[in-house]
């Protein structure tokens, strides 16, 4: 995996070495698919020793550019291979191996089947791509157990909540709710992705919640978080960087829960050393790629959110962790590693910042219209949900039974169907619109436990999709799915942030009416947590598309809120020349700033983009009465306007040519 190679297209994989193996390792083209074979690749220093079937095939000492941290493997282009196996030892972190026959992956790349892990030909609507072993750790569970007195009634509790990375939290095993009620029962009102991003060296948002009603006096009460990587601790590959951000670490939670009583005294509770922590059952998550799910591990676990349950010894003592935040000088010595807990010298700790937005709230639900086999005998099967939105996806299994323990259903989401007519010949597939990430692009993999029941649902991150490519699934009910029986099977969550309609639009043409449907959807497809271009492949907050889309929002939802909060993250992107990157929140130095990684048409001025800054405040004053940021951000655009200056000079006769230009 080259670190020296930045790329427009996202792949950054560079090979060492083209190797012709001698017919003696039996790796012909005449046996290459009727027996298995093993390849093993021996590091010593910087030298690396690789062997087939037992006969060394290339031996040689790495210099330059091939000295990498981190690598990867594949197959060459065109063709395709199982992998049954992977071992890795003498790493100095614990030794590594997996059967990939239970339809499993671990990596970042690859079919999970129940032959193994397959990379098919090439195929012009799936990219090729390594597999990559991810950097990943079990989600951490965090608990903390707390009586509250006896005889002393409760007036109010609020909880104050924090996170870099996502979380999920519950009171004695109930979901916070946006309006302090009890959950209900589509969990309409049950905020997820908490908390929105920022730009997590300068700032982290903080959420506070009414949580009264979930407490019981004079007895156990028991707070429970998951923690999720998000934007973050984020360790997928791709075009834009995140994986190297500066502030890039462990997940964090930070919490507060203030407890009033009726005379007037109160009882606090904050994390602390006295939480408990093991991992859980979300084996890796990512924004990009998905999530992996190991009900086995679930099951283990038992109820640990809940009051009275009793904790095993895998739970253990939390660490306490330092802050997000930055160092100031040229060799900082915070890298945002676990487990990093003395705050070094230099070190300044982000603001918490309360947020102002809604978050992400699931508005509908959706089940699929049609559930289509993509060739006869394929095995696998393409729900199709007649919409494409953004969303969360829930699993619901009844009646399983327990021999299909340890198998694992692979779950892609994407927005068109591509390829062949459908025939065994011509197998029509999902297209995956991945050219950025050097992973696969929104797949969830969930292995099954025990229980007869079994539910899950994506809680760490988004996809933006119209259909589901599920394999396995045939083998996991133990017959051929079903649209009237198995719709409740695999449903979605329509999620967006939780604003509110406040505009309509109809006419008595039909064409307009569609159109303005059409419009509405995208709107709501590209505001979770922020205005972004895509939900699926990107989801980056650019400001150029923020700007195009602000006035047709507002006229149909009120996101003044969702606004002001994502224009509070420019200054925090803004560096000392002046520059604003392209969008906002962004990895400081990694992407979208003058000669760094990347895209270069994202260096220096973009005016077509930098007038977000501008044009989204006046917008706002405009629609919603809102003036509080033209004070507040005037002097950061007085720096913008000031670098653009130094742009214009007698050199250039005070023209400069703009990045992107007209690109729109």
């Amino acid at each position: 995996q080259s670190e020296t190679n930045p790329t427009t297209s996202g792949t950054r994989t560079v090979p060492v070495a083209t190797v012709t193996l001698p017919a003696s390792t039996g790796l012909t083209n005449n046996t290459w698919a009727t027996r298995d074979h093993t390849i093993q690749v021996k590091a010593v220093g910087l030298t690396v020793t690789t062997t087939v079937n037992g006969i060394e095939v290339d031996s040689r000492t790495l210099i330059g550019d091939q000295i990498r941290r981190h690598g990867s493997f594949g197959f060459a282009g065109g063709t395709d291979a199982t992998i049954r196996d992977v071992k890795v030892t003498g790493t100095g972190a614990p030794d590594f191996a997996v059967d990939l026959t239970t339809g499993a992956n671990p990596f970042e790349a690859g079919i999970g089947t129940l032959s193994g892990l397959t990379f098919p030909p090439k195929n012009p609507y799936i990219p090729a791509k390594n597999a990559i072993l991810p950097i990943a750790n079990p989600a951490p569970l965090l608990r903390r157990a707390f009586t509250l007195p006896r005889g002393r009634r409760v007036s109010t509790a609020r909880l104050h909540l924090s996170a870099a990375g996502n979380v999920t939290f519950t009171v004695n095993g109930d979901p916070l709710t946006v309006d302090g009620k009890q959950a209900t029962r589509d969990h309409t009102n049950v905020p997820r992705l908490l908390t929105d991003q920022s730009t997590y060296d300068r700032t982290v948002l903080y959420d506070t919640f009414d949580v009264t009603g979930l407490l019981q006096d004079g007895r156990e009460n028991v707070v429970a978080a998951e923690l999720g990587r998000g934007w973050y601790g984020l360790t997928t590959p791709q075009e834009w960087y995140w994986q190297l951000a500066p502030y890039s670490g462990a997940p964090r939670l930070r919490a507060k829960l203030v407890v009033t009583y009726t005379d007037g005294s109160a009882t606090t509770l904050v994390t602390d050393k006295d939480w408990l922590t093991a991992d859980g059952p979300t084996t890796f998550d990512s924004v990009y790629s998905g999530e992996k799910y190991d009900a086995r591990r679930a099951e283990a676990l038992g109820e640990w959110r809940s009051a009275g349950h009793r904790t095993g010894r895998e739970w253990r003592p939390a660490t306490v962790l330092i802050p997000p935040g930055s160092c100031s000088g040229p060799s900082p010595k915070y890298h945002g590693a676990l487990p990093a807990t003395t705050i070094p010298d230099g070190f300044r700790a982000a603001t918490v910042r309360a947020h102002e937005a809604e978050p992400v709230l699931v508005n509908r639900t959706l089940r699929p219209i049609s559930l289509t086999e993509t060739a006869p005998g394929s095995g696998v099967w393409v729900l199709d949900y007649g919409q494409i939105m953004t969303g969360l996806v829930r699993l619901s299994l009844t009646g399983v039974r327990s021999d299909k323990e340890g198998l694992t259903l692979r779950i892609r989401g994407g927005n068109r169907i591509s390829g062949g007519d459908g025939t065994a010949a011509s197998p029509f597939s999902v297209e995956e619109e991945n050219f950025q990430h050097d992973a696969d692009l929104q797949t969830h993999y969930y292995t099954l436990g025990r229980r007869p029941t079994q539910t899950w649902e994506q809680q760490f991150s988004h996809f933006g999709f119209r259909y589901l490519e599920v394999m396995n699934l045939e083998t996991v009910l133990g017959r051929a799915p079903d649209l009237t029986r198995d719709a409740d099977v695999l449903t979605v969550g329509v999620a967006r942030s939780g604003f509110a309609r406040t505009g309509t639009f109809t006419t008595d043409n039909a064409l307009l009416n569609r159109l303005q449907r059409n419009l509405e959807w995208a709107e709501q497809n590209n505001l979770v947590q922020k205005p972004t271009d895509t939900p699926s492949r990107e989801k980056n907050g650019w400001t150029g598309d923020a700007m195009a889309s602000s006035e047709s929002e507002s006229l149909t939802w009120d996101v003044n809120a969702v606004l002001t909060n994502y224009l509070r993250h420019f200054p925090d992107t803004q560096i000392s020349t002046g520059q604003l990157p392209m969008f906002v929140p962004i990895a400081k130095g990694g992407y979208g700033y003058d000669r760094t990684p990347g895209w270069n048409a994202a260096w220096k001025a973009v005016p077509a983009w930098d007038s977000a800054y501008f044009v989204i405040p006046r917008e706002l004053y405009t629609y919603y009465g809102n003036s509080s940021l033209f004070a507040e951000l005037y002097d950061h655009q007085d720096t913008l306007l000031t670098y653009y200056e130094t742009l214009f000079t007698a050199e250039n006769d005070y023209k400069f040519e703009a990045s992107l230009g007209a690109y729109y």
